[in-house]
Formats: C-alpha cells, sequence, structure tokens
C-alpha cells in the first residue's frame, strides 16, 4: 500500500469513526471487499485498536506512581494484546478455528481493557470524557471483532 493511499485510508478512517460505529463497521466491509488485504496491519480493526492502545499509553503516563506495577501495567498490557491477538489470528487464518479463538483472546483483551478503564475513571485518573471517547473507539473495536468471528469465512484461506 502507497504512504499516499495509507495516509487517505487513514483520514477515512478518523472520519467515520466521528459519523458513527455502524459507519465505521460498513467501512470494514467495503475495505474487504475492495482493497486486497496482504497483512494484519491492513486491517482497519487492527489499526483501529494500534491508535486506541497508543492513546492508553500517552494517557497512562500521567497515572500515579503507586499504580505502575498495577493499573498503569495492566490497561497497558490489555490494550496492546488486542492487537497483538489480531496478528496471530491473521497467521492463523487457514484454520478457521485457530483464527477464531485467537479473535476470541482479542475481544476478552477488549473487555478487559473497557474494564481498566472503569477503574482509571472511578480513580479520577482520567476523566469521565476521556473515559467516554476511549469507550466510543473500543465500542468500535469490539463490533468489529465479533463480526469478524462471526463471519470468519470473508477473511479465511481456503
Amino acid at each position: 500500500m502507497s504512504k499516499r493511499f495509507k495516509s487517505h485510508l487513514s483520514n477515512l478512517i478518523s472520519l467515520t469513526s466521528q459519523i458513527s460505529p455502524l459507519t465505521t463497521h460498513l467501512s470494514l466491509f467495503i475495505f474487504s471487499q475492495k482493497m486486497q488485504i496482504n497483512s494484519f496491519r491492513d486491517l482497519i480493526v487492527y489499526q483501529k485498536a494500534y491508535q486506541a492502545s497508543m492513546q492508553i499509553f500517552e494517557i497512562t503516563q500521567t497515572f500515579p506512581k503507586e499504580e505502575k506495577y498495577s493499573l498503569t501495567d495492566q490497561i497497558r498490557r490489555s490494550s496492546r494484546s488486542i492487537t497483538s491477538n489480531i496478528a496471530e489470528a491473521w497467521a492463523k487464518r487457514i484454520y478457521p478455528k485457530s483464527f477464531i479463538s485467537k479473535l476470541s483472546d482479542s475481544l476478552g483483551e477488549e473487555y478487559e481493557t473497557e474494564n481498566w478503564l472503569d477503574y482509571a475513571r472511578d480513580c479520577n485518573y482520567i476523566t469521565i470524557e476521556t473515559h467516554s471517547k476511549l469507550m466510543s473507539n473500543y465500542d468500535e473495536i469490539r463490533k468489529m471483532l465479533i463480526s469478524m468471528i462471526n463471519t470468519p469465512e470473508k477473511f479465511c484461506k481456503k
């Protein structure tokens, strides 16, 4: 994929996520039908999850030092694990059951990240607004993962 195309794709992803989660879900389907996906990095769900984990990394740098080995570590690990499980699923897509299993692991990590975000909000480490924005992002990621789990044939090799 050219840098110019990636830039246009990134802008489109950003715009669709501002419109609605349904539109983003639709864009996942459209792109999977029209463009060749050569790598897990080409998956919109991976790109969104990576971007969200980087936001969490930035935000957690402001968490108290006493949270370094608990909340900070846990939320960073779970948010990063979403993308690593997507990457592993992509590598195993020749076996639909393995593909689904790794995506299920990714979905579990997504839910865990939501849980840690609730703690961060309730401990007043993040604002309600920041929490809402992150939860909206993770809501989209969850819906995309569930869609992939429910329709593995669109992604698995035959």
